[in-house]
């Protein structure tokens, strides 16, 4: 876990600064015009695999490099298929959108695929080891490659397509990384039995990742049809805090969590989800109450003014993100337990709600398609999160007491991050004015509702565990004295 959080604090402090001189270099309509050409080609970069990735996470030992091989074969083709299908496409998209520019974005941006399915195998086989200094290695040289060329590329005047050739070019860095620092090379052996076998698994991760990435997109497809790229670009970067500093601690969790929850014996699948949701709720609930309190002197400090119109956007997108990242445990035991199709169904339902509501109110604002976004989410995640703990034997009152120690002490900082931003006039100072009252009165908070909790995330942090790990602290945050760490 400290690899991976590493990964996610290094990697995205260096995307938080490059798209803040990103944002001061480029148009709003420029961040637009690469969001929607990123829309379509983000629903099929989940298929990239066919959910052959996750299903070799969890492969049986046996003939694993036999697997390995197939799999290679498998999504490298798969890869060179959708690169071309990209391009063909590209046309289309410039047509629907009335964006002409869209044809060489698209076709550009469709050669990450075929970069992508180079490194598939191995990052697999790294999350299959729990190596993630090896995935760190790999994924830092892409946010430093891509930053940097973005970057210089923009004050070369390259506009739109600086963010595209960026984008590329730290997917290429990531490929070479992970080839480097993963020893094992693919051979020219494929077996049809063993990818019936993985498919079987990874098609209903597949069916569930397309869909959601579907539900991720379609608020940017019908800002981008309805009401255009400067409004998309606006929405874009609203997204980007949420993104980087909450849903980002969700992902790397549900990284850690899907190999580790998958060798869990049925007995402890209740206490590893308990004490899972307890962290991420604790981590995560302060920081978007931090980010709804401070969306302003966010944007104007990092972003500059003209990206205003994105302050109300953020809030609520701060609010979707929680919800989001409050239901990765949940979900990530289902899927560890071969239970995906349940999120499967939960995801088409939700898919269906969304359209609806965008259909019928899109037109109304970039503000509206997000509170729609975020209420379907919250309700979607619920429903989730009610099925998980049922089939795990975790009462309700469990994983509500989880909750109180993190929503009281957010109460708790909220007051004195309130009044900076209110009162502060300078961005910058009511952000670290904010910031550090905000993160003291949490801790302090914590520290009288659960002392306990502060001891052992203090010991945790000196002694990192290399296993499942030694039990919570009685009490702490309401939980079970049989608690585990994944």
């Amino acid at each position: 876990m400290a690899w991976a959080y590493g990964s996610y604090a290094g990697g995205r402090l260096l995307v938080l600064v490059s798209t803040a001189v990103l944002a001061r270099l480029l148009a709003p309509e420029e961040f637009g015009l690469v969001a929607l050409a990123l829309t379509f080609i983000g629903l099929l970069d989940l298929a990239v695999d066919f959910g052959l990735g996750p299903a070799l996470v969890i492969a049986p030992d046996e003939d694993l490099d036999r697997r390995a091989d197939t799999v290679f074969i498998s999504t490298v083709t798969i890869g060179a298929v959708l690169t071309v299908v990209i391009a063909a496409m590209g046309p289309f998209l410039a047509d629907f959108f009335s964006e002409p520019e869209l044809v060489g974005i698209a076709a550009a941006l469709g050669g990450n695929f075929l970069l992508r399915s180079l490194g598939t195998t191995h990052y697999a086989l790294a999350q299959r080891r729990l190596d993630f200094k090896g995935r760190t290695i790999a994924e830092f040289a892409d946010v430093i490659v891509r930053a940097t060329a973005g970057i210089v590329l923009a004050l070369l005047g390259f506009g739109a397509w600086s963010l595209v050739i960026g984008y590329l070019l730290g997917t290429l860095a990531l490929v070479i990384a992970i080839w480097v620092v993963v020893e094992w090379r693919p051979r020219p052996r494929f077996s049809g039995d063993m990818l019936r076998g993985m498919i079987g698994f990874g098609g209903a991760i597949t069916g569930l990742n397309l869909t959601a990435a579907v539900i991720s997109n379609v608020d940017y497809m019908f800002i981008g049809k309805l009401l255009g790229s400067a409004a998309l670009g606006l929405y874009t970067l609203a997204f980007r805090l949420p993104e980087l500093i909450v849903l980002n601690i969700s992902n790397v969790a549900g990284q850690v969590l899907f190999p580790a929850m998958s060798a869990v014996a049925p007995a402890d699948r209740g206490p590893v989800f308990m004490t899972t949701f307890r962290y991420t709720a604790l981590i995560t609930i302060p920081v978007a109450v931090g980010l709804v309190l401070l969306a302003e002197p966010f944007v104007i400090a990092l972003f500059g003014s003209q990206w205003a119109d994105s302050v109300v956007v953020m809030q609520i997108l701060s609010i979707y993100a929680l919800t989001i990242a409050l239901g990765t445990p949940g979900g990530q035991m289902l899927k560890a337990t071969g239970r995906a199709s349940i999120l499967f169904g939960l995801a088409l339902v939700r898919l269906a709600v969304i359209v609806g509501l965008l259909i019928a109110f899109a037109d109304l604002g970039i503000e509206v398609v997000a509170a729609c976004q975020a209420a379907v989410a919250g309700a979607a995640e619920l429903v989730s999160l009610l099925i998980a703990t049922r089939m795990l034997d975790v009462r309700a009152r469990e994983w509500l007491g989880a909750l109180v120690v993190p929503v009281t002490a957010s109460v708790v900082m909220a007051i004195p991050v309130g009044a900076a931003a209110l009162l502060i006039d300078s961005p910058w100072l009511a952000l670290l004015a904010g910031g550090v009252a905000g993160a003291a009165a949490f801790v302090l908070a914590v520290r009288v509702m659960a002392p306990q909790l502060i001891t052992y995330v203090r010991e945790r942090i000196r002694r990192p565990a290399s296993g499942p790990a030694d039990p919570a602290p009685p009490g702490a945050l309401g939980s079970r004295e049989t608690d585990v760490i994944a």
